[in-house]
């Protein structure tokens, strides 16, 4: 890729920049980008509306399923089965978090699943509350990871990474789920369709934005 930095520059018509001999520069080049992000507290809801056609179905489907049975688990169940369809993922969970409490759960298609939530936390030698902020410090600032491998984990969390590679896992989304700021969730995502990534994040920036408010609302009220 030939990258124009200014007006004043010449270029011989191979588009190699001519040096201030008047010959061209044929030597390999590196070209350094700027990319600045603004993060803000509250969801950009307008934002949030400019998406393709595909993206707005899968999370109308997802919202549907939110909404078929006053049952928290089942709905859950529901959603879960819904991302995992549109991630093309051979896993998918909710893991959510009550901070105040201290409470975690685990949620697949199948609903919850207290027993796996357990023994998956036990076979790192941490409680499931802990697995959680293991999973805030590596998320840090951000919202997600979307790994095409696991070298970030290991380089972060061994433990974590030794028991991804335990269940056979490839790749990774980890989408943390806020309501007012306050993470109450993670959307869990293993061995999915990389060829769907970019499709993939803006599905679940919205998908998480819609389950933020039914995971606090269950957990103010249970």
């Amino acid at each position: 890729q030939k990258i124009r930095c200014n007006s004043d520059t010449k270029y011989d018509e191979d588009g190699n920049i001519i040096n201030e001999k008047g010959e061209p520069n044929t030597s390999p080049r590196t070209a350094y980008c700027l990319y600045i992000t603004t993060r803000s507290a509250e969801a950009d809801t307008d934002y949030m509306t400019q998406h393709s056609e595909g993206v707005s179905s899968a999370v109308m489907n997802i919202s549907l399923k939110l909404h078929e049975t006053p049952n928290y688990h089942q709905a859950m169940a529901a959603a879960v089965n819904e991302i995992k369809k549109v991630c093309g993922s051979e896993r998918c969970a909710l893991y959510t978090v009550d901070i105040s409490n201290q409470h975690c759960n685990f949620i697949n298609s199948d609903g919850a699943n207290r027993d796996f939530l357990e023994n998956f936390a036990a076979e790192m030698g941490r409680s499931p509350f802990e697995v959680a902020m293991s999973w805030n410090n590596i998320l840090e600032e951000s919202d997600c990871l979307l790994l095409e491998n696991l070298e970030y984990v290991k380089e972060r969390d061994l433990v974590w990474y030794d028991s991804l590679c335990r269940y056979d896992i490839n790749n990774l989304i980890l989408y943390s789920i806020r309501n007012n700021n306050i993470r109450v969730g993670f959307i869990w995502a293993a061995n999915f369709d990389v060829s769907k990534l970019m499709r993939l994040k803006e599905t679940l920036e919205l998908t998480a934005f819609l389950i933020s408010s039914v995971i606090a609302n269950h957990q103010m009220v249970s």
